[in-house]
């Protein structure tokens, strides 16, 4: 019989999986694909397009799978963000699950015409965060407790262009049975600079393997004591070695339009709904993982889930509601010529 937790998971209204919601880069706010909602009302951004793996910010398992690069089915975005090389870039990733234990990487890769596949470019790491054995604590744990945000810095010595950053978390709970998941996300970035370094890269999928250590990395034993954490390495190629000096040059200057904000009436509208959604998952997140506290790093199995199925049945009855409210949102963007 499947456990109570497998079945709300599989319903597609629980907040329990990882996607960004929005990215500062170069000082500008740029909101990302929100995929509860952003397709149903014409939102133009800057995040590939992707459809759902089976439920709302769904995770890719097979690593030989071509999702694993930018989501399933990924369609090139409308809009690309501005940026001088050496700028800082935060990603905000949405609720993230205490003991979806992984690490969290960053790459970016040259994209040398819009119609490329993102298959077929060569990705260079620029961050990494994998378990952090000085605090004890996972990539995933550390995003947490700074209000899962992900701040790195751009290379400064790139050659100016239209990149692809790709950023994800890896959750390591199914590593050892469906292989891990991963929560992939990509944005097209336009980059000032005077540099000339085109990296070297590797190509998703092929950056990781099947056999993969760090990919078939057991958190437990079989009796559920915590393995040598300390041991894990993250996976892909090392960090690209470049130059990471401040920006020059004056910030870029970015209009609403640019940032993909709707018409001023209904971007009201659609913040306030968006704010309902966010809270309500950020307040089943909080809850599920103070329900998970209690264990510490213990794995979260049939004997100890029990006390979550509250949370699950309260979380599922909000969606229903906020699903009748966005249909009618998507309906007044149909009227405005917004959505079609």
């Amino acid at each position: 019989m499947k456990s109570f937790l497998t079945v709300a998971l599989s319903t597609g209204v629980a907040l329990a999986h990882s996607g960004v919601w929005n990215l500062d880069i170069d000082g500008t706010n740029y909101p990302a694909r929100d995929t509860r909602m952003d397709g149903k009302l014409g939102a133009k951004r800057i995040e590939w397009g992707f459809r759902d793996a089976g439920v709302p910010w769904g995770p890719v398992s097979d690593v030989n799978s071509a999702g694993i690069t930018c989501g399933l089915s990924p369609t090139p975005p409308a809009l690309k963000a501005v940026a001088r090389a050496g700028a800082n870039v935060t990603v905000q990733w949405s609720g993230i699950v205490r003991t979806h234990y992984g690490p969290v990487m960053t790459y970016l890769a040259l994209l040398p015409s819009p119609d490329a596949k993102p298959q077929s470019l060569s990705f260079f790491k620029i961050a990494e965060h994998g378990y952090n054995a000085v605090d004890k604590l996972w990539a995933n744990e550390e995003l947490n407790k700074h209000d899962r945000k992900d701040t790195f810095q751009l290379p400064s010595d790139i050659a100016p262009g239209t990149y692809v950053l790709r950023t994800e978390l890896m959750s390591l709970h199914y590593a050892t049975k469906t292989g891990p998941q991963f929560y992939s996300h990509c944005f097209n970035i336009g980059i000032t600079s005077n540099g000339t370094a085109k990296p070297q890269g590797v190509k998703f999928p092929g950056g990781y393997t099947r056999s993969d250590p760090s990919l078939v990395y057991a958190l437990y034993t079989p009796s559920g004591a915590q393995t040598n954490w300390e041991s894990y390495k993250v996976p892909g190629p090392p960090k690209y070695a470049g130059k990471y000096d401040a920006p020059t040059g004056p910030v870029p200057k970015v209009s609403d339009k640019e940032r993909g904000v709707f018409p001023p009436e209904f971007q009201a509208k659609y913040e306030a709904f968006k704010k309902k959604e966010d809270e309500e998952g950020l307040d089943f997140n909080t809850k599920l993982n103070k329900g998970q506290e209690a264990l510490g790093h213990k794995v979260v199995d049939a004997a100890n889930e029990a006390s979550l199925q509250p949370i699950f049945s309260e979380h599922i009855k909000a969606q229903q509601g906020m699903n009748r409210e966005l249909a009618a949102l998507r309906a007044e963007a149909v009227k405005l010529g917004i959505a079609e």
